[in-house]
């Protein structure tokens, strides 16, 4: 018997029905990580059916966990939203833990319960130090920007028998002395940890030397961490208010007329700072510099522009201050994987397809 169960659209108002599948494929055999899901309206994976997987008319969320020991492991996640989704989640473990995110492709907002948010890409990847078993993480991504994540997994024992007699930085020091505290960084992407992070992701052994292979590359990836911490890191200063505040200025300033945005030394005089140190609260707010900011504004305005469907591609270009289509059609599909006109008759045809289900 198929229960059907309404489901709001992103503005609040009924959606349609969403009908859970008769048959829904096994969980995996040991996946130590527990999520939900919710909506910027408020409508959750609770208001649906408990421990209901993400439908797909919002995007997938996949996560496989590769035990290699009792001591390690290994996630893979692979992420796609049609919509904005906030994905949370806890790692079930009796043990304090040290987690790497190693991002092969996308972008992702993730961030420990009561700890500042830090941005993953190819570029910089996550270290978390989980202190206090059982917190929570938050997970976030743009819209149709798919995103792929390999993640070894080392409880602190494990680490401890790794790293003896080795000097280390201060703050993996505390974490394996048993101090409770969570640390959250995001260092650069050497090459070597690149490469690492591909190898664990595409293991091509099975089996028991499958394990091994993946068991080797873990100390190599723990030697590319020790490579990137040293006594100088400190965990993140938390922003104070009068920091956010002069972001929220600053972004008021951007949002004004993106199409024409000031330009950083004019923004700095508005709200009194230098330029660098400008720059570098912007970034520790918002994950990303001036620029990058206000190119997601844009291209989210452009998005909003076409799925209403009453200006032309060329049009919408000009109102966003592109002086060529051709820009704006790059800058868009890098974004969103597909062009603007593509985008369009995608929005269009999925508002057909679920329009003629939902008068059935």
């Amino acid at each position: 018997m198929s229960v059907r169960r309404e489901f709001p659209d992103e503005d609040g108002r009924d959606g349609g029905v969403f009908t859970p599948p008769s048959s829904v494929a096994a969980p995996p055999p040991f996946l130590p990580f527990t999520s939900t899901w919710s909506l910027p309206n408020g409508f959750c994976s609770g208001d649906v059916a408990p421990s209901l997987a993400l439908p797909r008319e919002f995007g997938t969320h996949q996560v496989s966990f590769q035990p290699l020991d009792e001591d390690c492991g290994l996630f893979q996640a692979s992420v796609h939203f049609d919509r904005q989704v906030r994905i949370t989640g806890t790692v079930a473990s009796e043990r304090p833990f040290l987690l790497l995110r190693l991002p092969q492709a996308g972008r992702v907002r993730i961030g420990l319960h009561g700890d500042e948010a830090l941005t993953e890409t190819p570029e910089g990847y996550g270290l978390f130090l989980h202190g206090r078993v059982g917190d929570q993480c938050v997970i976030e991504q743009n819209p149709n920007e798919a995103s792929n994540v390999v993640a070894p997994m080392i409880a602190v024992d494990r680490l401890r028998s790794m790293l003896a007699g080795m000097r280390v930085p201060t703050v993996i020091e505390r974490f394996i002395d048993g101090h409770g505290d969570n640390f959250v960084a995001s260092p650069k992407m050497s090459a070597a940890m690149r490469r690492l992070g591909h190898q664990l992701n595409t293991c091509p052994y099975t089996g028991d030397l499958g394990n091994l292979y993946r068991q080797g590359k873990l100390f190599e990836v723990v030697a590319g961490v020790l490579d990137d911490l040293d006594d100088r890191l400190q965990p993140r200063r938390p922003t104070v208010g009068a920091e956010r505040s002069t972001v929220a200025a600053v972004c008021d300033l951007l949002l004004a007329d993106l199409a024409h945005p000031p330009t950083l030394e004019v923004l700095a005089r508005g709200v009194g700072l230098p330029q660098r140190r400008l720059a570098e609260i912007f970034r520790t707010v918002t994950g990303l510099t001036v620029v990058e900011w206000v190119l997601r504004q844009k291209l989210a305005q452009a998005a909003d522009l076409l799925r209403e469907g009453r200006l032309p591609v060329k049009e919408i270009a000009w109102r966003l201050g592109y002086s060529q289509v051709s820009t704006f059609t790059t800058a868009f599909t890098r974004q969103f994987g597909v062009p603007p006109a593509g985008y369009r008759r995608t929005v269009v045809s999925k508002h057909a397809v679920v329009g003629a289900g939902w008068g059935e």
